[in-house]
């Protein structure tokens, strides 16, 4: 990863569209979350059936993520955002429209393989249009900028099913994305160079993949980016019932204080374009690696003394985001420039790793639980060790 004199400030029209079509993938996971009783209650379903339709879309995300960095590389970033887009769009009327529950699962696989091409797309143009230092700018502000959508979500999705029933959250998603593939059409031109155009051919592709996983220095820059959020993960998964039982938080105002949270997390990125520019980006992720480690192995501590409740849960869950929203960016931004030619592969298959991990630790997060916070917090101090030393894996090998 090599550093530019005089990193810029991208572009805010840019920035923007990159940023939503990048959020359209969380906005359109965590919209349908306050309806999930409307599902069980339409489709005469228990929530095991229910909860498909949030797993079969992070499976889709999870496994169509390296194919959109291939075809992106293979046929341009903006061809692919449009057949992506257009994939989500007719997707999410079929929801809307169907009355069976199997109808709705495969719908909302259908979403995730369209939307997944916005995240990957997306970094491969910055990519495209920045060097190494640059890209890890433009995307913190990125980041920043779509950090909105975990946050609006949930209560776009609350207000559309309260008022005008569940098909309305898919509506509105169809909605969305028609404005964005408008935009795209308007105003996004194709970045790959066409010296870069990957040849479609299956077993060379496959070859590419390969290289990127033996590459240290790639899976050190996704690993940091990977673990740092399945520690995330790792308290979502139970954070509603620790708030609950440890400072007496109700659905309602558990959600409240997430979306807080998430916007420390858009807030950590915000700050990490500004500290970037000023202090370079290698700089910035190594001390952002170093406070999250700290935090990270000091949590479980504080659970036994003072012991867990509303602000020894908040204050370190919020110099996690923080300091995951300094360092998350500037990952991403390593492992997509070890091969910038094979961007889109890189930024595909660095998603997809990176899901991995999340599922994994969500997993451990759910088998693990007792009821108390201290399974959660070791976890997630597993997760910052982790991240440690995926950093020492780059610093090994730039």
């Amino acid at each position: 990863m090599t550093v530019a004199a005089s990193p810029q400030r991208p572009a805010p029209v840019a920035t923007l569209l990159l940023a939503a079509a990048s959020g359209l993938s969380p906005f359109g996971m965590a919209s349908i979350v306050p309806a999930m009783p409307a599902f069980a209650d339409y489709f005469a379903a228990d929530y095991a059936r229910v909860q498909l339709v949030v797993s079969v879309y992070l499976l889709g995300l999870g496994i169509s993520q390296p194919v959109h960095g291939a075809l992106c590389d293979m046929f341009g970033r903006r061809k692919a955002l449009i057949a992506g887009f257009s994939i989500f769009i007719v997707a999410s009327l079929l929801c809307a429209l169907t009355s069976r529950l199997d109808a709705l699962v495969l719908g909302r696989f259908a979403q995730a393989l369209g939307v997944s091409v916005g995240t990957v797309a997306a970094r491969a143009i910055v990519r495209d249009t920045h060097d190494a230092e640059t890209s890890a700018v433009a995307l913190s502000y990125i980041t920043a900028a779509m950090g909105i959508a975990p946050v609006a979500a949930p209560l776009v999705g609350g207000l559309l099913t309260s008022y005008f029933g569940w098909p309305a959250i898919f509506l509105c998603n169809a909605m969305i994305g028609a404005v964005l593939l408008w935009w795209i059409h308007a105003a996004l031109p194709e970045t790959r160079a066409e010296s870069h155009r990957l040849a479609a051919d299956p077993v060379r592709t496959l070859r590419h993949y390969g290289e990127f996983l033996r590459s240290p220095l790639f899976l050190g820059y996704t690993l940091i980016y990977g673990f740092s959020s399945a520690a995330m993960f790792a308290f979502i998964t139970v954070g509603a019932a620790l708030y609950g039982r440890y400072a007496g938080l109700d659905a309602a105002g558990f959600g409240l204080l997430w979306g807080a949270l998430a916007l420390t997390y858009a807030s950590g990125a915000w700050l990490g374009a500004k500290l970037a520019r000023a202090r370079g980006a290698l700089t910035l992720l190594r001390d952002g690696v170093i406070a999250m480690l700290i935090v990270g192995v000091i949590f479980p501590f504080l659970l036994l003394w003072p012991g867990p409740g509303l602000w020894t849960l908040t204050i370190p869950i919020s110099a996690l985001m923080i300091t995951n929203g300094l360092t998350s960016p500037i990952a991403m931004a390593g492992a997509v420039s070890t091969r910038p030619e094979l961007a889109g592969i890189a930024a595909g298959l660095s998603s997809a790793l990176a899901m991995l991990a999340s599922m994994l630790f969500t997993a451990i997060s759910g088998v693990t639980f007792d009821g108390s916070a201290m399974p959660a917090a070791i976890l997630i101090a597993a997760g910052c060790i982790a991240v440690a030393g995926a950093w020492l894996l780059t610093r090994s090998r730039s």
